[in-house]
């Protein structure tokens, strides 16, 4: 798979897309998505990449294809395993975040985004994204 990226209208249908240079934003009403134009080179930093609860907390949204609608972002936040609780001390876990619509107003927010096959970093070293059954991800260190 290759590590750039150049999304056209037809990928994310009802979105605004910007080129900006090394990066690239995919805005929608209530997220914008930053992608890496080409993550080999610029990967993105994924430490403070999503919002939890309120607060910027490591995670990254990653794109999937839909049946009707082009691709679709999926937001997963990143933990570190303690050691003896299923990985290696420090070894990052990707979980699937639930997300909500509401007609009510919310504050907009940007979110680091990457593509399977892509690279992020992660407290200092380079993760590929690879996917895993049913629209999960898991992060292989390349450092």
């Amino acid at each position: 798979m290759t590590n750039t990226f150049s999304p056209t209208a037809a990928d994310f249908p009802n979105a605004n897309i910007a080129d900006c240079g090394n990066y690239v934003m995919i805005n929608y009403p209530a997220y914008g998505y930053v992608h890496a134009a080409n993550s080999a080179k610029h990967p993105l930093n994924a430490d403070q990449g999503g919002v939890h609860l309120g607060e910027r907390a490591p995670g990254v949204a990653v794109t999937f294809p839909t049946r009707r609608y082009g691709m679709m972002h999926k937001n997963f936040g990143i933990g570190f395993y303690k050691g003896g609780d299923g990985g290696e001390a420090g070894q990052p876990f990707a979980y699937g975040k639930a997300v909500s619509m509401t007609s009510g107003k919310s504050k907009w927010e940007c979110l680091v985004a990457a593509n399977i096959g892509e690279s992020i970093l992660l407290n200092g070293k380079r993760y590929t994204i690879r996917q895993m059954a049913n629209e999960n991800i898991e992060l292989d260190c390349v450092d």
